[in-house]
C-alpha cells in the first residue's frame, strides 16, 4: 500500500523499492492504510513509532528517509 500524497517520503522509498506496479495499491489517507494493514490484509512502509501490537514487522531493514515538522503559525 502506499499513500496517494506524492510528496510523502515513505511513498517515494515504497516506490523505490521497485514492486511490481500492479501490486501497489493507492489510498487517500493515512487511517485508511493503518486500518487495511491492521486488519492483514495489505502490507505497507511505516514510520517506527506507529509500531502497535497489532502490526507485525515482515523484516529487521530499517531505512532513514527525510522528514520536516511542522506547527501552526500561531504557536
Amino acid at each position: 500500500m502506499i499513500n496517494n500524497d506524492e510528496h510523502c517520503p515513505l511513498r517515494a522509498k515504497t516506490l523505490d523499492c521497485s514492486y511490481p506496479p500492479e501490486k501497489l495499491i493507492t489510498v487517500d489517507s493515512l487511517s485508511q492504510l493503518l486500518n487495511l494493514v491492521e486488519k492483514g490484509q495489505s502490507i505497507a512502509l511505516l514510520p517506527i513509532f506507529l509500531i502497535k501490537d497489532k502490526f507485525k514487522t515482515i523484516n529487521n531493514n530499517r531505512d532513514f528517509i527525510q522528514f520536516y515538522c511542522y506547527q501552526h503559525a500561531s504557536i
